[in-house]
């Protein structure tokens, strides 16, 4: 199965999100998740880091399928991304993170 890139799919997100078709862009959000584990780290802060993007963009050592990936796909739909009224998109993206339930190796539920 081939894997879909950011640059592909967070337009996509976006594109359904405008057409109101919410299901589709969480089937999206859910294949961005997937292939790139980084998303947390990007979606899962308060507020949208502009300066971390920049950084990301500007270094020269691009690193697919990580943080660097997501900001360059931001980047490209940065006038939609960032001046929505109420930074809708992005408060959408944290809102939609997956939780994931299951406890990481090494760590035990106390009883």
């Amino acid at each position: 199965m081939m894997t879909i890139p950011p640059q592909m799919l967070l337009p996509l997100i976006l594109l359904s999100l405008k057409q109101g078709d919410e299901l589709s862009a969480k089937r999206y959000y859910k294949e961005l998740q997937k292939t790139n584990k980084d998303c947390r780290k990007v979606f899962g802060k308060r507020d949208f880091d502009l300066e971390k993007m920049v950084e990301a963009i500007e270094d020269f050592t691009y690193r697919p399928y990580s943080e660097d990936d997501i900001y360059l796909a931001i980047s490209h739909v940065l006038t939609d991304f960032a001046f929505v009224p109420n930074v809708y998109y992005y408060e959408w993206l944290k809102k939609n993170l997956i939780k994931n339930a299951a406890p990481k190796k090494g760590i035990q539920k106390k009883k």
